[in-house]
């Protein structure tokens, strides 16, 4: 059965599925849909006339989770570290502090001193958003 992701547990600018499996970015929310900017695409047509592209449309209900890897947390910019007390992934620092996940004996991310599972993308730049007020973004290479 496919894992489904509720509406309310979804921001703007969060990172999902389509039913196509392609990366999606929210950029709005109409009633039961979010739409995605179709991004690097010319805005004007050969001839130099402004052209109106409509934004992609997906039904929330289509909306995949993207599974958090090792992989997306290396792409948010979060470092591996080996330390005393703690083992696991550290964002950059953010007023002389880090958000800190780790992996428990299951194979599942938590975040530190927490007891809820992170186990998608969204999640995570969910908490990372409440935690610091800033947005998550994918580090430039």
């Amino acid at each position: 059965m496919k894992e489904t992701i509720k509406a309310n547990d979804l921001r703007i600018g969060n990172f999902v599925l389509d039913r196509g499996n392609k990366i999606l970015t929210i950029d709005r929310f109409w009633g039961n849909k979010i739409e995605c900017d179709i991004k690097g695409m010319p805005d004007k047509s050969e001839s130099g006339i402004q052209v109106y592209l409509h934004p992609f449309t997906e039904d929330i209900d289509y909306l995949i989770p993207i599974p958090l890897t090792e992989e997306w947390l290396l792409k948010f910019g979060f470092e591996y570290r080996k330390e005393i007390l703690f083992d696991g992934w550290y964002s950059k620092l953010i007023n002389y502090n880090s958000i800190r996940i780790f992996k428990d004996e299951n194979g599942f991310f938590k975040y530190y001193s927490s007891i809820t599972y992170i186990q998608h993308v969204h999640q995570l730049q969910n908490l990372y958003f409440a935690l610091t007020g800033k947005e998550l973004t994918i580090k430039q290479q």
